[in-house]
């Protein structure tokens, strides 16, 4: 499999999970944590500024940066933040 269709492939899939979560939030005032990695740049970051999760979503987004992965996975496992990016 070539590098394009992987991407995009795996583009898709997030849209598809984006697509999910704002079915299940819809009609709801909460906030989403997200976490993220600040060690490298990476698409999401125009969007935190841009908000444009926040709009597909319809809800207001909250960016946690963490240091590792597991620092990361334990905050979602623990419930404190809802999607991971990296």
């Amino acid at each position: 499999m070539n590098l394009t269709k992987l991407v995009l492939g795996a583009a898709a899939g997030a849209m598809a999970l984006v697509g999910g979560t704002a079915a299940t939030l819809e009609g709801h005032d909460d906030t989403i944590t997200a976490a993220y990695f600040l060690e490298w740049p990476t698409a999401n970051q125009v969007a935190q500024l841009e908000k444009t999760y926040d709009e597909a979503l319809g809800v207001d987004l909250e960016w946690r940066a963490f240091g590792n992965g597991n620092e990361m996975t334990q905050a979602t496992v623990s419930g404190d933040v809802h999607i991971a990016y990296s």
